[in-house]
């Protein structure tokens, strides 16, 4: 299996206009980090959720596996993890975990080189920390970050 980790992982990635690659875990915020101490604290808190934020990738792979960091931020919240092909879910992956490293794996239809979108949680805070693949992935050319 092929591991896509840290800045290998950026060109696959929408939906976050403001990025930062330490400790091996990409962290995402939809509002710029230089400013946080200007917003209310709840909608930065909000900025730092992954909604919205996804990898976009092209694969003929039997299976993808995610390997991201959980803060902890919200146990009490369930992450759902989705992966989208056109406009339709092909699978999904809970979980309501307090923190540490989550795993999911998605299997795919054995239909040739495919895009995918796969979706972080939109309430708990994911940070990606590898993607998976046995044959390899590039960029879809989807929408620009």
């Amino acid at each position: 299996m092929r591991w896509y980790t840290g800045e290998e992982l950026l060109p696959f990635l929408r939906g976050a206009p403001f990025v930062d690659v330490a400790n091996g875990r990409v962290r995402v915020a939809r509002l710029d980090p230089a400013d946080s101490l200007s917003y209310p604290v709840g909608a930065w808190q909000h900025a730092l959720s992954t909604a919205g934020v996804r990898l976009v990738f092209s694969t003929s792979a039997a299976s993808v596996t995610l390997r991201a960091w959980d803060s902890g931020h919200q146990p009490e919240e369930e992450g759902l993890t989705s992966l989208w092909r056109d406009d339709a879910p092909v699978a999904t992956h809970s979980q309501r975990n307090p923190g540490g490293e989550v795993r999911a794996e998605f299997p795919l239809p054995r239909e040739g080189s495919q895009a995918y979108a796969l979706y972080l949680p939109y309430v708990t805070r994911l940070e990606p920390i590898a993607l998976g693949v046995t044959d390899g992935i590039t960029g879809s050319g989807c929408e620009a970050r």
